[in-house]
Formats: structure tokens, sequence, C-alpha cells
């Protein structure tokens, strides 16, 4: 049974990743939505706070110790 999804930015950008991760955490299962966001803290963080009330369980980062701060921040 296939419990993980690894969706990324190709699928995301073509406009049906992001309803496709909504309906995978709606059926139970784990969905890494790997976006490799590398900006400045607020506009990470509101990526961050965007990506968080998808329910997707986890996302890369690629930043600075700030940066990284700011996205924790924002996902919780």
């Amino acid at each position: 049974m296939i419990r993980w999804y690894k969706i990324g930015m190709e699928l995301v950008f073509s406009g049906e990743g992001l309803p496709l991760a909504r309906e995978l955490e709606r059926e139970g299962k784990h969905v890494f939505l790997d976006m490799k966001l590398l900006d400045i803290p607020n506009t990470v963080a509101r990526a961050v706070s965007n990506i968080s009330r998808l329910g997707v369980s986890m996302t890369t980062i690629h930043a600075y110790p700030q940066t990284m701060r700011a996205a924790a921040d924002a996902a919780s």
C-alpha cells in the first residue's frame, strides 16, 4: 500500500499538482511537495504558510538560516 507521494514543481506548475495534493491528503496519504523554495525570508514564509494550509507532510526549502526560521514559524 502506497502512503507517501512526491509532487514536484513540474506537476504543481502544470496546474494539477495542488489539487492532487489536496485529494491525496483527504484520502489520508502523506504528500511531499518538492518545491525547493529559495527566496527572501518573507516570501518563503508566505509560501510555507500557504503550503501548510494544504495539509502536506513535507516540502523542501533551500535557504539561509534566517529564511529557515521564517519558514518554520510560518508552518506552525
